[in-house]
């Protein structure tokens, strides 16, 4: 099952020429890929791309072919080309950042910005912690005035169930409008690419987070890591690796149940398979 690149201008005789091409040469099925070179006239979920799946679909179908969907527009997974942010800003992908303060320094936050702690480390050094929007992208599927650089749409807060809950609003419920009576047939399942908890960060020391991760964290762990906040962002405490792969971990298990479980239902509901590229192994 190849990924099937759709990486520049779309022809529906073209798609069929490939398809035939693809079963002539003993290939069966095919992911649907929609990648960085499709013209502007093609964007993500849009009429004109809906339309080509349909033809791709369609003859896919009466050859007796497989058909996996791509959830994004490119990688990684998780905002449907920047719809989700577009829809609701307060769905952008967020993330903890540390303040150095000095002793008795108070601080005024903007209004997306949310205080988690302020902690002392062993030098007496004060900084507070915080959850707040950072700069996260993903690739897009354009190329910006004929490349070579490309849109660069931003990442949506995988670890926001409801930001999830959009993303499969735009797009796993409109694959399901349009090809829903070939799901469990023709259709094998939704593929999701890499999805990560902090995109394509654009800046440094910043850790995964969202809003009240900490007490997500707390529960998953079943322990207050309040304390070991500092070791995210100072190698030199003790125990700074033990805690930081202890932070991960809890990051992944929130994962697994803002974003790896509801697209499991969704897809197990309707005879499909999750499928796909996880972030990181296991």
């Amino acid at each position: 099952m190849p990924f099937w690149f759709w990486n520049d201008a779309l022809d529906d005789r073209e798609l069929v020429r490939q398809i035939e091409g693809f079963q002539r040469h003993g290939v069966e099925g095919f992911v649907i890929h929609p990648r960085v070179g499709l013209p502007r006239s093609i964007g993500w979920m849009s009429d004109a791309m809906i339309g080509f799946m349909h033809t791709a679909i369609e003859e896919a179908a009466q050859r007796g072919m497989k058909v996996i969907l791509y959830d994004e527009g490119m990688y990684p997974s998780g905002s449907s080309s920047g719809q989700v942010v577009a829809a609701n800003p307060g769905f952008a992908c967020r993330g903890l950042c540390r303040i150095d303060l000095q002793p008795g320094q108070t601080i005024s936050l903007p209004n997306d910005h949310n205080f988690v702690t302020r902690v002392s480390n062993e030098s007496g050094q004060q900084f507070a912690i915080i959850d707040r929007p950072i700069r996260s992208t993903i690739r897009g599927l354009h190329y910006i005035d004929g490349g070579p650089a490309e849109d660069a749409p931003p990442m949506a807060d995988i670890l926001n169930p409801d930001a999830v809950t959009l993303f499969i609003q735009l797009v796993h419920e409109k694959y399901a409008r349009h090809f829903g009576q070939h799901f469990g047939k023709t259709v094998m399942g939704i593929f999701t690419d890499e999805p990560n908890t902090l995109g394509k960060v654009g800046e440094r020391n910043v850790w995964p987070g969202t809003r009240n991760i900490l007490d997500h964290v707390n529960r998953i762990l079943g322990e207050d890591f309040t304390a070991n906040l500092p070791a995210l962002f100072d190698d030199t405490l003790p125990d700074a690796n033990h805690h930081r792969q202890r932070y991960r971990w809890a990051i992944r298990r929130r994962l697994e149940e803002t974003w790896y479980k509801p697209l499991s239902d969704w897809c197990r509901s309707r005879g499909l398979w999750l499928m796909g590229h996880p972030d990181k192994g296991d």
